[in-house]
C-alpha cells in the first residue's frame, strides 16, 4: 500500500495535465488559498496575548 501526504497529493494535482486537476488547481488558488487573508480578523492591542497563561498561570 502507498500512502501520499497532503503535500504530495497538491504535488501530485498541481503537475497533471489533466482537465479536472487543472479546474482544481485553478479552485484552490484562486479561492481556497485566498479564503484566509480575505476573512482576516486584526486584532486590537488589547486584544493581544488575551487567553494565554504565563508560566505562574496568571
Amino acid at each position: 500500500m502507498t500512502g501520499l501526504n497532503e503535500s504530495g497529493m497538491y504535488a501530485l494535482v498541481f503537475g497533471s495535465k489533466l482537465p479536472a486537476a487543472r479546474a482544481f488547481k485553478r479552485w484552490v488558488t484562486s479561492e481556497v488559498l485566498p479564503a484566509p487573508e480575505r476573512h482576516k480578523v486584526r486584532s486590537t492591542r488589547s486584544d493581544q496575548g488575551a487567553g494565554r497563561m504565563g508560566p505562574q498561570g496568571d
